[in-house]
């Protein structure tokens, strides 16, 4: 009796079962930027890809990124390149926001047809955040042979299901439920990336921006939302790609801020609220702003560490008001500005 020889199995069955280790792996990841972490670390370690760039994508004045018909309208910001280097942000190639705007993936090839560059958006039909992933491909293999093209549809639900969970329906900035339970992993990746980057001694720090609008209660809805919009596009531009933003109530910003320099967080909060100051309702006294900062030694302590910067501010507003209400008649007089 002669052995039979062992039946290989076919190119589809391959794809099938990588497929399906591919979604298995992912399925571990439980928040956003874990996620791409993963799907990015994954093609990397199977040489599909040699490198990748990914982009958070928001609409300047807030509205549902999936009804967005103009690059102009669009801020692409990146918060994610592998393997790293040490360079400033850079906006993604035309092709990749053509591909966005279609919400499409689109192959693209580079120098001479020497490299090619595949780029695969994620746009949700009623979010305000996208990504976008702008992957060098390193392989003569299209990424829909190394992997089931349903696999991606896949990866695009879980990444939509998280940012769902994660985001603020106003702003698009992470909001309590992230900042209470999954902080950790937050941090786990963004040491990883931010370390990777700057190749020095990382300092956490958690800052604590009280936004009090005076007329919140009186402006129109419309109003209200374009407000915290800008509000929010402040925060993102003054604080690196690294720095986690969350929104934590109607007034209270936490900024997880990483940096290699003793004075770091010092620096950028004082540039946050410069900025802040430009706003149209800031310049109209129609706003206030009080701020703390304390370090974040160990991120599992995040909450007891949010509760003292909360009572810092809260002791900031006090004083304040109490200087206020010891102010002379002719003092408040003169502050008031003059009828033009």
């Amino acid at each position: 009796m002669t052995n039979s020889p062992l039946i290989q199995p076919s190119k589809e069955t391959l794809i099938y079962r990588r497929s399906f280790s591919f979604l298995n792996d992912l399925s571990k990841y439980r928040d956003s930027l874990s996620l791409l972490y993963g799907f990015s670390s994954m093609l990397i370690k199977a040489k599909v890809i040699s490198s990748a760039t990914i982009f958070e994508v928001h609409h300047k004045h807030g509205d549902y990124i999936g009804k967005v018909a103009d690059a102009k309208s669009l801020v692409f910001n990146e918060i994610m390149e592998m393997p790293w280097q040490v360079k400033d942000s850079k906006e993604p190639i035309s092709s990749a926001v053509d591909s966005f705007l279609a919400h499409r993936p689109v192959s693209h090839r580079l120098e001479g047809n020497k490299r090619e560059i595949f780029c695969f958006p994620i746009v949700p039909e009623l979010g305000q955040v996208g990504y976008l992933l702008q992957l060098n491909v390193a392989t003569a293999m299209p990424l829909d042979r190394f992997l089931y093209p349903h696999t991606l549809v896949i990866f695009q639900n879980m990444l939509k299901l998280c940012c769902n969970m994660e985001r603020d329906v106003n702003t698009g900035l992470y909001n309590r439920q992230v900042f209470e339970r999954t902080l950790v992993k937050f941090v786990k990746v963004g040491e990883i990336l931010t370390q990777q980057a700057i190749r020095n001694a990382l300092k956490k720090s958690l800052v604590l921006l009280n936004i009090d609008l005076l007329e919140r209660e009186t402006m129109p809805l419309a109003n209200l939302v374009k407000t915290e919009v800008q509000i929010a596009d402040a925060l993102r531009v003054n604080f690196r790609n690294s720095d986690l933003i969350f929104r934590i109530s109607d007034e209270e910003y936490i900024i997880l801020l990483f940096s290699n320099q003793d004075d770091g967080c010092q620096i950028a909060t004082e540039r946050c609220r410069e900025r802040l100051q430009t706003l149209k309702v800031f310049e109209q006294q129609k706003a206030n702003l009080t701020s703390a900062h304390l370090p974040l030694l160990d991120e599992k302590n995040a909450a007891k560490v949010f509760s003292k910067l909360r009572l810092m501010v809260k002791e900031q507003i006090q004083q304040e008001d109490s200087a206020e209400a010891k102010q002379s008649p002719a003092d408040k007089a003169t502050d008031k500005p003059t009828p033009a």
